[in-house]
């Protein structure tokens, strides 16, 4: 009996682990046919034709470029710290898959009862890896754009928290799980749109996405943290980076319209969210650096602040009424 016992949780130990796994390949595939998506509508806004020679319409392109990367030579640069300038990028790709892991909980591979935490957690550590490749790598445009990291993440970290603890209060515990239940019959996004606006806004600041690239800003800092990184480095920072944004618009989607994983409709808004982010970065200019502060400090924080605000006097009304 003990003996069938322990077979059974090995195969449903090994269940889970094979799911993990098709998970975080089947994101990785989702990841390479993002950027063929994104290179095809950013054509298509700047009048001129995507990627189209490499397979149908050009369906194979992601994964010619992939090979292309990783097939390139790959320079040791003599000031670089090794150690740090190598552990970063697999640093980035190691967390973007911890947030796929994480997300399984949505479809209750394995029941997770504090993701809520773990996704704020893996955002707010996502940063350390760009400010030790900007180190590490002892250039100084390098340098400069981990400096811009520090500063960044350091003036949104609190409004990121502000926000995620509104939502808490929304959902009165850590599960995300929790918002398919809670806001089963108004999605949350009309419950208060306000606050999906400012979490858009902060996920795009926080993801390093146009107009608040400035760690990445090519005008003034070639590549800025990722100047000297060239072949698998640069394609391992390229992967995390965008499953990083893939997995975010996967989440907006679970929080503020209540939709469970898996259906057609949660599909089709993910897209959506990837096709705003795309033509914000055709359309939108870049930021100055001070008025990414500006907005920061005296906007993003007090209306995240406000905003718990609201919110706590909202649940107390509702408590009252009932």
């Amino acid at each position: 009996m003990n003996m069938f016992y322990g077979m059974m949780i090995f195969m449903l130990m090994l269940m889970k682990l094979i799911s993990c796994l098709i998970l975080i390949l089947s994101s990785l595939i989702g990841v390479a046919f993002f950027t063929l998506f994104e290179r095809q509508i950013l054509g298509y806004i700047q009048d001129r034709r995507g990627p189209n020679k490499v397979g149908i319409i050009g369906v194979l392109q992601p994964f010619s470029d992939g090979v292309k990367l990783f097939l390139k030579e790959n320079f040791s640069m003599k000031e670089s710290n090794y150690f740090i300038y190598y552990l970063s990028p697999m640093m980035v790709f190691f967390l973007s898959l911890m947030f796929v892991t994480g997300l399984t909980s949505l479809v209750e591979i394995m029941s997770f009862k504090y993701s809520m935490l773990f996704f704020l957690s893996c955002l707010l550590v996502i940063i350390y890896p760009l400010i030790f490749g900007g180190w590490g790598s002892q250039s100084n445009y390098s340098f400069l754009g981990g400096i811009r990291v520090v500063i960044q993440s350091l003036s949104y970290e609190v409004s990121l928290f502000f926000i995620f603890f509104s939502l808490y209060l929304y959902i009165e515990g850590f599960k995300s799980t929790l918002f398919i239940y809670k806001f089963k019959f108004l999605p949350l996004i009309l419950v208060n749109f306000s606050l999906f606006l400012l979490f858009f806004v902060c996920s795009l600041i926080d993801l390093n996405r146009i107009p608040f690239d400035l760690i990445e800003g090519e005008s003034e800092l070639v590549s800025g943290f990722n100047t000297e990184y060239m072949s698998v480095g640069f394609s391992v920072f390229f992967l995390g980076e965008n499953l990083f944004m893939y997995m975010m618009c996967m989440l907006m989607v679970l929080m503020f319209f209540n939709i469970a994983p898996g259906s057609l409709m949660f599909g089709s808004l993910v897209l959506l969210f990837c096709f705003i982010i795309i033509v914000i970065r055709s359309v939108l200019p870049r930021l100055r650096f001070d008025q990414l502060m500006m907005f920061g400090w005296y906007e993003s924080l007090p209306f995240s602040m406000v905003m718990v605000v609201l919110v706590g006097i909202y649940k107390f009304m509702v408590k009252l009424c009932v």
